[in-house]
């Protein structure tokens, strides 16, 4: 909260001096509530237990919208960089600056393609679970008779370079298929790491009562 504060004050300071560039800190204060609301709603849904009665057959689980919202906020602040260069390099009649101009429009370029890509994989299915087994990505769909260990799982990285005790935390799906170890990260999918563990237990449980 402190953050978003200090991010909306900045906004309104720079936004006398030049409106284009305030826009930066107003994308970076919505960024920032994204976040708050984003970890409030995982924390308040952390350990709500899902019913196997209203479970479906099979559960579909895609990136946090909150997650893609946040990236598409990123580029755009990156694409109001870029024409905050082109605008400086109109204002001082300095379009002859080749490098300066290329690097600003390529800037731009690459930032909406990145856009677009983000706005296309919101609806890509990453992980799909069902009675019959587990499915990643496109790939084809791995029977639970050839799943073992599955679990969800956590990583802790530092830099080894750093002085602080900070240490970052990566959530991985993991599981064996035919003694071949699968992991694949869900710190950005719309899931917590407490219902994805209820999900497989349900789903493995049914194909057990089913064999």
């Amino acid at each position: 909260m402190i953050l978003e504060i200090i991010t909306l004050f900045t906004g309104f300071y720079f936004f006398k001096i030049s409106a284009l560039f305030s826009i930066i800190f107003f994308v970076a204060a919505i960024a920032i509530i994204i976040f708050i609301c984003k970890e409030y709603l995982s924390h308040k849904t952390l350990e709500i237990p899902i019913n196997e009665h209203t479970v479906p057959e099979e559960t579909q689980i895609k990136y946090s919208v909150a997650w893609k919202i946040i990236n598409i906020l990123i580029y755009f602040i990156l694409i109001i960089i870029g024409i905050f260069m082109l605008s400086l390099l109109y204002y001082k009649k300095n379009f002859d600056n080749i490098f300066g101009t290329i690097f600003a429009l390529a800037f731009i370029t690459f930032s909406c393609i990145m856009v677009i890509k983000d706005i296309r994989k919101i609806s890509d299915v990453i992980i799909s679970i069902s009675n019959e087994g587990i499915r990643l990505n496109k790939n084809p769909r791995i029977k639970w008779s050839e799943i073992e260990q599955e679990k969800i799982i956590t990583k802790y990285f530092k830099n080894i370079d750093s002085r602080h005790q900070y240490r970052q935390e990566v959530n991985y799906l993991y599981f064996y298929h035919n003694n071949e170890k699968i992991e694949i990260g869900i710190d950005n999918l719309n899931i917590t790491n407490y219902n994805l563990s209820q999900y497989l237990k349900i789903y493995r449980q049914r194909y057990n009562n089913i064999k």
